[in-house]
């Protein structure tokens, strides 16, 4: 089985366990389609103890494709977008104030990155293509980071141009952090069970940062301060085991685990002292906080029908969550 079908096995679990009756569209010219609704939260959840990190990297968001999207509204506001073809993540690059969308598309090197502005119309459908299957993104030094089948992609976005940064026996390559103190990125592999770290301009530095020794399905990475935040998905099909939530310190690779949280998880974003979690296989979006307490704070599933909740973007100014739903749409959901 190789790595699209792979995914699109994992595609096929959240569409079978999903609200939504079928997977949609997976025509990238489609017009963009919204809806909005009032949104209603949940709270649970228990305690625990893990060790936090420090300071933060810049949020993410998230757009559509030929739809409106978020911007100025209040508090559990909820707009879906259809158009895309298997949205997998979302970005909000603050600097310039646009989102970016990755669409994971067909077979072979059909991927491609959206653009768009900073309320979620469209500023270029395909605006990068010729990706396989891209996946998370991350902006440092006006270069966009992709998480691409094995290896790491980055996008100039002064002109387009193209530095591929190769990563020795990577299988699954699924999400990117930066390091703005540093220059250095790190991309987390969901089957190797290994995050890598490079410099950024430096394609022969990649190395290997931390492997685990247990089904960890390393997914969404977020650098803080001191320490890289891991969100695992376990078991990538969607069955067997849990994932997990960590922090690695950056310097001696001591890994501790953030609470007692487990599920099938995918994007992590920093707000103030806490992260937003996304488990894509339900649709939840979780808060956890430093000393490792935590709550579900949204469930897109029960409330909005949303099929699942895959690498979340976040823009912190306008309290924005963008939930990239594997099918065809994103969601922008106004969080407290």
């Amino acid at each position: 089985m190789n790595l699209s079908h792979l995914h699109y096995f994992a595609l096929a679990s959240v569409c079978l366990t999903s609200l939504l009756g079928a997977c949609g569209d997976d025509d990238a010219s489609d017009a963009g389609t919204s809806t909005t609704s009032s949104g209603a939260s949940t709270s649970s959840g228990t305690g625990g103890e893990g060790d936090g990190g420090r300071g933060g990297e810049g949020g993410e968001g998230g757009g559509g494709a030929g739809g409106e999207g978020g911007g100025g509204a209040d508090a559990g506001s909820f707009r879906t977008v259809d158009g895309f073809s298997t949205p997998e993540s979302c970005f909000w690059d603050a600097e310039d104030r646009v989102w970016y969308v990755s669409n994971i598309g067909g077979e072979g090197e059909a991927g491609w990155i959206s653009r768009l502005d900073e309320d979620g119309a469209v500023v270029d459908a395909t605006w990068f293509e010729g990706l396989g299957d891209p996946k998370g993104l991350r902006v440092l030094d006006g270069v966009l980071y992709v998480a691409d089948v094995d290896k790491v992609v980055g996008i100039s976005l002064a002109d387009g141009a193209t530095t591929e940064y190769p990563l020795e026996g990577s299988q699954f390559v699924n999400d990117i952090a930066v390091d703005e103190a540093t220059g250095q990125v790190y991309a987390s592999d969901s089957l190797a069970q290994v995050i890598y770290r490079f410099d950024a301009g430096d394609p022969g530095s990649a190395e290997v940062f931390v492997a685990f020794d247990y089904v960890a399905g390393p997914n969404g990475v977020l650098v803080d301060g001191g320490s890289l935040v891991m969100v695992g998905t376990g078991e990538l099909s969607g069955e067997g085991e849990l994932g997990s939530v960590v922090s690695i310190a950056l310097e001696g690779q001591d890994v501790a685990q953030l609470g007692d949280i487990a599920g099938k998880f995918d994007g992590v974003e920093k707000d103030g002292d806490a992260f937003w979690v996304s488990e894509w296989i339900s649709g939840k979006i979780y808060r956890v906080e430093a000393d490792g307490t935590w709550a579900l704070a949204y469930d897109l599933a029960a409330d909005h029908a949303l099929g699942s909740a895959a690498d979340i973007g976040f823009d912190p100014e306008r309290r924005i969550l963008c939930i990239p739903d594997l099918a065809s749409s994103v969601a922008f959901l106004t969080v407290e």
